[in-house]
């Protein structure tokens, strides 16, 4: 049960109010009643920490959200960026529904009523009447800070900051970042100093914003100018060299209603004449979302437009501690009347449980500091986030435990600037981890104690990155500009390795970058930074992109000919097609956004969902049904090919099971309707075994989150699994009946590699990580040039296979778009094979939707998320992946219950047996890498694989510079095959990197690379916060 509370949607006013004027056009007020002064509290708007928020595709500059705790509406808009040395700074504006509640003490920012600016004008500190001070921070956050006496003020919750009174106003103290907010007398934010002394400046004239500058670039780069018409006109920029371009703000009867881009396109907004609530938002192709509220200025409806009709999503504020929310396939004049997701919350507004349309629900709790403390999952396992109340007052996370009793831990023995960092911990296995900071509160170092493995940085007294010290105390040196660019990034020596250099544009972008081999890579952009071409030194064709007013890639011009896209409102891809070849592809979706059909040149593939929008089944164009089904977490448990409605009859079933942390701990796959008549059947345990003890099964006090053995059910073998402290693979007994063993050094290069106890490999690296066993060689950008195994391989300067040749036998390779995401087509003497890519999948690498050898065509049709399911030959035959617990093919399975392939793999990938009719002809190996038939390599996205010796046959474009564990760049998953996998071929675990400034994004869609590569480590531009917590927060089930 729950009553309804005092509003705490808008500042609670009494009865005599008086309006004092403000600088910036923010009211206060204060409020006379039985003698007390009242205050001016917050509102509930902007990105509340740990609440739950739906969002809503705008366009790439402006996105919208909704609160359903509140009820708020945020929308928030991308205009102009300048370059920052801790990452670029972006100007825009936030609108928030709740700023206009009744009597409310802030009615309008820069940019009118409920709107503000992200950061800037309205980025200010408000003195109550009770010396409490109301900080509206950037984001449109708010927060009332409470004096302690002195100068200091306690924070509110979901603030981990310090305010302190200072002569000439207040500074705000980051805790995480350590930067330093100041504000001066009348509460105008003045400038933020990060923990370098970097400092981002704010300069007004008659109370309004005039000018930002920044961190980085040159003074044109860093600098934007602003101008004002009573409420804000322009944002400007010159860049360095005399180009310009600026936004305008257009208002009617005092009301914002268009943002024009740099590039003259336009987002318009649209308001309810009584009320003043936004009410459209067109963005610039001129798709249309409209919102409906309450009286309480809560969302009631968002409509966008859809093929299928209005999408409408509606909430219903069932009362002040529930919220009902009907997705637009709910079409039920009353949402509580059909499918719904129903949300319960806590005096903060912070969802507290929710149940999903099936009914299935979730828990969370929540620290003091609105953190979360406890996560429920739909199976009842239950993770604890600890905050030890005497370490930081509770503010920093100190341990992580899993439901199945797998702990890390975090230790924090830090003082003045590095307080709040993590001085130590020990990851999910109990392996020591130690980190040291400067005196500024940089991380210094990151050792893994019990390996005695450590990584090194040294930075620049601006923050930038100028050494950085591998485990094997190789070191790479970074070089920056006055204008705190890196501009050469030195390898160590005694490897092919040669600098990579680096230029910038007039506006701070990356332009240009000369790699080791001397060739060079030029990126033109659209004054909205989109990338417009792509050009290359050595001949190798542009790569060319057209937007439309969205920001989405309309068309792709590059080596392989033009990729055309279409959109719907949402933004989703609608139709695809390509001059190289497989027509056009055509996608629809249902009203909530879910893929509904996908066509080709074989008609449609359909897919079916239940009222939880989990995909329940998929028809391909020849009638032959898939279905799923789902456990209370929504992992998908079975998956039955070919099989009718009851499941009594199937070609294959494949059942999955997991633990209370959502690890597999049991998959097997069935055949020609007899559950029994298994093709495989394996159980995983995390604990180590216990002799007599069954699989799966676990020990709370010896959980991990890495495989300990594993049990063939068909056989009884048992596997045990070991590792070294960096978590690395070093054994697995009985694996296909043969024992492996692995040993690496402190980079995580594999050095040896042991069948039944005889060595079958051993390899040796140079400086730069690479194999220099005699036969291998690299060129001076890192791709491998030699292999004894495989012959030689020619690279263009977008870093793309081009030829390879062994003796007398060679083969050539396309590509589409600036990176190896896109294999277009291959050629070995009179064959060539060619291919064809649909939408992204889950991780946004184009996933394969047809392939022709010779003009034969086949088939891979995918579930909506990318996972491959069937493989139809050119022949018509079907053939259905049965998948194992990462995902690689174990069998292919025909529509009459025949196996009709069989696949076995070391624990490193590499093939050991493909037999069958249908084996050679599938393409889809492990861990669902394409094969390329002349190597035995994988491609997953960028690079390729090689499992022979466990190394990508490139450099990855991220380096991970404080991670020992991950130190190679060349190393796959780090040395952990059995736990990990790499779709991107950008790191076994990608939520590890932090990309920022002129780094840009390296995963590329369907659309193609259209971003700048992740050439310079985050911390070369002062990115590195987060890393040191990655291994507590990403445990079992992540």
């Amino acid at each position: 049960m729950y009553t309804r509370r005092t509003s705490c949607h808008r500042p609670v006013l009494a009865v005599a109010t008086a309006l004092v004027l403000l600088s910036g056009g923010l009211l206060a007020v204060t409020t006379a009643e039985a003698g007390t002064a009242a205050v001016l509290t917050p509102t509930l708007g902007g990105p509340r920490p740990s609440a739950t928020r739906i969002p809503f595709p705008i366009s790439d500059t402006v996105s919208a959200s909704v609160d359903v705790g509140t009820g708020n509406l945020l929308v928030t808009t991308s205009d102009l960026a300048l370059p920052g040395i801790q990452g670029d700074l972006q100007l825009g504006l936030t609108y928030n529904s709740l700023r206009l509640g009744t009597g409310t003490a802030l009615p309008s920012g820069a940019a009118g009523a409920g709107w503000a600016m992200r950061v800037g004008q309205d980025t200010k500190v408000i003195l109550n009447s009770d010396n409490s001070v109301l900080y509206l921070a950037p984001e449109s956050r708010e927060g009332l800070f409470q004096p302690t006496g002195g100068t200091a003020y306690t924070a509110p919750a979901g603030f981990k900051v310090a305010m302190v009174k200072t002569t000439s106003g207040w500074t705000i103290t980051d805790h995480d970042t350590n930067s330093v907010s100041a504000f001066d007398s009348t509460g105008q934010l003045v400038s933020i100093k990060d923990r370098n002394a970097q400092t981002t400046t704010f300069a007004y004239t008659s109370g309004k914003l005039s000018q930002v500058t920044s961190t980085r670039g040159g003074a044109g780069a860093r600098t934007a100018n602003l101008s004002w018409s009573g409420s804000l006109a322009t944002i400007g920029q010159t860049g360095d060299d005399g180009t310009a371009r600026s936004v305008t703000y257009t208002y009617t009867a005092g009301k914002l209603t268009k943002i024009t881009d740099p590039t003259a396109k336009s987002t318009q907004f649209g308001y309810d004449a009584n009320t003043g609530d936004l009410t459209t938002i067109t963005n610039g192709a001129g798709k249309q979302t409209a919102i409906q509220y309450d009286t309480a200025h809560r969302v009631k409806k968002v409509t966008q437009e859809n093929p299928a009709g209005g999408a409408t999503t509606r909430f219903t504020y069932y009362s002040a501690g529930e919220t009902l929310v009907a997705s637009p396939n709910n079409t039920q004049a009353i949402p509580a009347d059909g499918p719904q997701t129903d949300y319960f919350l806590n005096a903060q507004e912070l969802v507290t449980s929710v149940a999903d349309p099936l009914g299935r629900g979730r828990a969370k709790t929540y620290t003091p500091f609105t953190d979360i403390a406890t996560s429920t999952s739909g199976t009842g396992g239950v993770t604890i986030f600890g905050h030890d109340p005497a370490v930081n007052a509770g503010e920093s996370l100190t341990s992580v435990t899993a439901p199945t009793g797998a702990k890390a831990t975090a230790t924090y023995a830090n003082t003045g600037t590095a307080k709040y960092l993590p001085s130590g911990g020990t990851d999910w296995q109990g392996n020591a981890k130690l980190f040291t900071y400067d005196g500024a509160g940089n991380q210094l170092a990151s050792a893994n104690t019990t390996a005695t493995a450590t990584s090194k940085v040294g930075y620049n007294p601006d923050g930038t990155l100028d050494t950085a010290t591998d485990p094997r105390t190789n070191v790479t040196d970074y070089s920056a500009n006055t204008d705190h660019q890196v501009t050469d990034v030195a390898p160590p020596a005694g490897s092919s390795l040669a600098a990579t250099t680096l230029s910038y544009d007039g506006f701070g972008r990356l332009h240009a970058v000369r790699d080791g081999r001397g060739l060079r890579t030029i990126y033109a952009y659209d004054r909205a930074d989109r990338i417009k071409t792509i050009q290359y030194s050595d001949g190798t064709p542009d790569v060319a992109f057209t937007y439309d007013g969205a920001g989405n890639v309309l068309t792709r011009t590059d080596t392989s000919g033009t990729t055309t896209l279409a959109y719907d409102a949402q933004n989703r891809i609608t139709s695809r097609t390509a001059t190289s070849g497989g027509g056009t592809l055509t996608y629809g979706y249902d009203k909530t956004g879910n893929l509904i059909s996908k066509t080709d040149a074989r008609g449609a593939t359909t897919y079916g969902y239940d009222a939880a929008n989990e995909v329940t089944d998929m028809t391909t164009p020849n009638g032959q049904k898939t279905a799923f089904a789902y456990d209370d977490d929504g992992k998908r448990t079975d998956t039955w090919f070919t099989t009718n409605p009851a499941h009594t009859t199937f070609a294959a079933h494949t059942k999955t099971t997991f633990d209370k942390a959502g690890r597999i701990s049991r998959t097997w796959t069935s055949r020609a309707s007899n559950d029994a008549t298994k093709t495989f059947d394996t159980g995983f345990c995390y604990s180590p075994r216990v002799a007599g003890q069954a699989c799966p099964s676990t020990s709370a006090t010896t959980d991990t989150d890495l495989i300990k053995w594993s049990t063939d059910n068909l056989t009884g073998a048992v596997s045990l699994y070991s590792y070294d402290t960096s978590n690395r693979l070093t054994a697995i007994s009985n694996h296909g009946g043969h024992d492996y063993a692995y040993t690496y050094d402190k980079a995580g290069n594999r050095l040896t590699a042991k069948v039944d106890g005889t060595t079958t490999q051993t390899l040796t690296y140079n400086t730069g990580n690479q194999i220099s066993n005699t036969g291998y060689s690299h060129d001076a950008a890192g791709n491998r040039t030699a292999d004894p195994a495989q012959g030689t391989f020619t690279y263009n300067a977008a870093g793309q296979t081009t030829t390879r040749t062994q003796g007398s036998s060679s083969s050539t390779y396309t590509w589409a778009g600036g990176d190896q995401n896109e294999l277009v087509s291959t050629t070995t003497g009179a064959t060539t094979t060619s291919y064809v890519y649909g939408l992204g999948d889950a991780n946004g690498v184009p996933v394969l939707q047809s392939f022709a050898r010779n003009g034969q065509t086949a088939y891979i049709d995918t579930d909506p998320t990318g996972v491959p399911l069937v493989f139809q030959r050119p022949d018509g035959t079907t053939h259905y992946y049965a998948l194992d617990n990462q995902s690689s093919p174990v069998n292919l399975i025909d529509s009459t219950g025949t196996v009709t392939a069989t696949y076995s793999y070391d624990p490193a990938g590499r093939q050991l047996t493909a037999a069958g009719a249908a084996s050679a002809a599938n393409p889809i190996r492990y861990t669902q890498g394409l094969l390329d038939e002349t190597t035995g390599w994988l491609r997953h996205g960028v690079r390729w694989h090689d499992p022979a010796t466990g190394n990508w046959t490139a450099l990855d474009p991220i380096s991970l510079v404080l991670e020992p564990d991950m130190a190679s760049r060349y190393a796959y998953v780090g040395g952990n095959p059995v736990n990990r996998i790499d779709p991107t071929g950008l790191k076994a675990d990608t939520s590890k990197a932090c990309l920022g400034g002129a780094a840009g994004s390296a995963i590329a869609a369907l659309a193609g690379a259209a971003s700048a590569p992740a050439i310079i480590p985050a911390a070369a531009l002062g990115c590195i916060g987060g890393v040191v917590t990655s291994w507590i927060v990403n445990g079992p089930g992540d």
